[in-house]
């Protein structure tokens, strides 16, 4: 196995971190792994901190030349590895990494057809006016957000006219809400076929009332991070009203 550095200048500030950034001097700095098999197959990871974790590019980088103890590996070099893992055991069996991942529980003729149909999430900053970023939202197709939950569900309506129903779209509040401004954006956006909101209140108790009063899917982020004590009692809690699960990283998001 081999890794190196790479810096990629971008265009605008993270969405990640609530510090200003000048645009000019934004980037996104990581490390390229390498892993080679024995046949010769190759493949390709990344490892990459982000700005709201804990490990930085120095730590991840001494675990990449030093090796990890056990129980010990960062979530963004372990994310790196698996990645260069599963590429280079696709390679190997002359597949594709969508298969790879897919290929426990589905037929020949299922794994064909997802090779051709791989779902993306493109997020999109909100600084603009709603018409502007329902434009941006047509080349991108993604989802947008704003201190008023009133201006929120102004984009989002006008991201539904824009891309049509065939698009799936999802809102992230990042728990900025009080629960009447979630009860409020929830009742705005009733017919935009939403699939979820994740996050949307401040106060953990009061995410299951939002979603009874608006009808709204609901999804957790932070909310399961946060669990310290009594955390399957807690999760039991959300779980009694889940009617379905998805995976959001290495987190578990129930939409109500």
């Amino acid at each position: 196995m081999e890794y190196s550095l790479y810096r990629i200048q971008l265009c605008a500030p993270p969405t990640s971190t609530s510090v200003y950034y000048d645009p000019m001097s934004c980037y996104r700095e990581g490390f390229i792994v390498v892993l080679s098999l024995e046949d010769g197959s190759v493949g390709f990871g990344e490892v990459a901190p982000l700005e709201i974790h804990e490990e930085n590019l120095i730590d991840v980088e001494e675990q990449l030349r030093l090796g990890i103890l056990p129980g010990s590996i960062f979530p963004s070099v372990r994310c790196g590895l698996e990645m260069a893992i599963l590429n280079a055991t696709a390679a190997s069996e002359g597949s594709s990494l969508l298969n790879i991942l897919h290929r426990e529980t589905a037929t020949q003729e299922e794994l064909s057809e997802r090779s051709s149909t791989v779902q993306i999430c493109a997020l999109i900053d909100s600084n603009g006016t709603p018409k502007d970023v329902a434009d941006i939202a047509v080349a991108l197709v993604g989802e947008a957000r704003r201190p008023d939950p009133i201006e929120d569900a102004m984009v989002i309506q006008e991201v539904r006219k824009k891309v049509g129903h065939q698009i799936n779209l999802c809102a992230d509040a990042n728990r900025k809400w009080a629960y009447e401004e979630a009860v409020l954006f929830g009742s705005s956006v009733m017919n935009c076929g939403l699939q979820y909101i994740e996050e949307p209140v401040q106060d953990e108790e009061d995410i299951i009332k939002s979603c009874e009063e608006t009808g709204l899917p609901v999804a957790l982020d932070e909310t399961i991070e946060n669990i310290q004590e009594n955390s399957l009692e807690m999760l039991a809690k959300f779980y009694s009203l889940r009617s379905s699960c998805c995976c959001y990283q290495t987190k578990c998001c129930w939409r109500f």
